[in-house]
């Protein structure tokens, strides 16, 4: 649902940058903890687990399959998106001040 919501922002920011530049701004890269949910973009079967996915998730396959998005793989310790939903540990928000603040 995450990809989802970003997709559906992406193509108002692609489309925008677009208009005010005319360059070409695709394919853009998503960075996702989520191995399983790159598994089911990339690889379109219908199995048990998959059937709760409501149909207007399925765009995305679409745009990773027209080579609007490129789906890569972050391990959950090097994506600091997280510092923002989870709790982190003195360890980690150190590692992320350096990469943000350059500390």
């Amino acid at each position: 649902m995450a990809i989802s919501q970003t997709c559906q922002e992406l193509s108002f920011l692609v489309q925008l940058l677009q208009d005010l530049t005319s360059m070409d701004f695709t394919p853009v890269n998503i960075y996702n903890d989520n191995q399983g949910a790159i598994a089911l973009v990339k690889n379109p079967v219908k199995h048990s687990r998959s059937k709760h996915i409501d149909i207007r998730y399925h765009f995305i396959r679409e745009y990773y399959q027209s080579n609007k998005i490129n789906l890569q793989y972050v391990q959950s310790a090097d994506n600091f998106a997280d510092m923002f939903t989870k709790s982190f540990r003195k360890p980690s928000l150190l590692k992320a001040n350096k990469f943000i603040f350059g500390i």
